[in-house]
């Protein structure tokens, strides 16, 4: 919540959030075992696991999203650990968009494992906006 300052999840969940007006607190629920939930892109969420917990996510890509993630990859530094998921991420997508079918082979060309340049980077966004027409 606005001018709420918390230093950790556990400043927040612990002091923060039992002190929160009932209209500013968040929505929250509990998974039981074998249940799953979406969280959609943009929303902002935190967990909290109450037992030894494995959690398995995953960040999804396709067309409603793609210009989002576009942009964020427009504004990452290749050279940074983001810069580099998200030149992995690009990979990944081209690659599997053209085994689906969804964009024609030679939009799958891939890059070099290794590099996290600029100029990756922009091929990789150029060619993800030719593909995509966004």
């Amino acid at each position: 919540p606005a001018g709420v300052a918390a230093s950790s999840p556990r400043a927040f969940f612990g002091r923060v959030l039992g002190s929160l007006p009932p209209e500013e607190r968040p929505q929250q629920c509990v998974l039981r075992e074998g249940e799953t939930m979406f969280v959609p892109s943009g929303w902002w969420h935190a967990v909290l696991n109450l037992s030894p917990t494995i959690a398995i996510t995953e960040n999804r890509v396709d067309g409603a999203n793609l210009a989002a993630v576009l942009e964020e990859m427009r504004a990452a530094d290749p050279a940074s650990e983001s810069g580099r998921r998200a030149a992995t991420a690009c990979r990944r997508l081209l690659e599997g968009q053209a085994d689906r079918g969804e964009y024609p082979r030679d939009c799958a060309q891939r890059l070099d494992p290794n590099a996290v340049s600029d100029a990756d980077m922009a091929d990789c966004v150029r060619r993800l906006e030719t593909c995509s027409g966004a």
